[in-house]
């Protein structure tokens, strides 16, 4: 399970995966040119329930972003909006 909340963000957005097993986990945000904005997490984590959490307050501008989320060797992609 894995939820990106709120979406429109406004000041903080939150994600939340459960790992079924311990793995190595990467979280980075793009701009729609591609360019990479930040790594919000990049370390091994154990099984269970997890929550990364960033204040994009001042730190991009208004528009659209795109997260990537690799867990071992699955990926997951999607898309945010910042107001």
């Amino acid at each position: 399970s894995f939820r990106v909340y709120p979406n429109p963000v406004t000041t903080t957005v939150n994600f939340d995966y459960i790992l079924a097993t311990g793995a190595s986990v990467m979280l980075d945000i793009y701009s729609m040119l591609g360019e990479k904005i930040t790594v919000l997490y990049n370390d091994k984590q154990s099984e269970g329930q997890h929550h990364v959490q960033w204040d994009v307050k001042g730190k991009v501008a208004s528009g659209l972003y795109s997260y990537h989320l690799q867990i071992g060797q699955s990926q997951k992609t999607g898309l945010f909006i910042v107001q």
